[in-house]
């Protein structure tokens, strides 16, 4: 959800609840490819919204995972620099 803090990047699809799916953890070296939720700004905070996507207009209580490194659309693919939050 968008007021939980994110600790990962899911890097395959979960299909039913209980699947065990790789996920790359917001304090591992290098970048992640993320989904926009909507239209993103290069250089932007990427705040994690309630589908799972990425922002860059945070609700308020959104919050930060990381920096976009490109522009993308809702439903994009982009490359982000991951920032865990503890």
């Amino acid at each position: 959800g968008s007021t939980e803090k994110p600790i990962g990047v899911a890097l395959a699809p979960a299909f039913a609840d209980g699947d065990i799916i790789p996920v790359r953890l917001l304090n591992s070296p290098g970048t992640v490819k993320v989904i926009c939720g909507a239209g993103v700004a290069r250089s932007a905070v990427l705040y994690a919204i309630a589908s799972g996507n990425v922002d860059d207009a945070s609700g308020g209580s959104d919050i930060k995972c990381g920096y976009s490194l490109e522009a993308g659309d809702s439903g994009d693919i982009i490359e982000m620099i991951p920032a865990l939050v503890l």
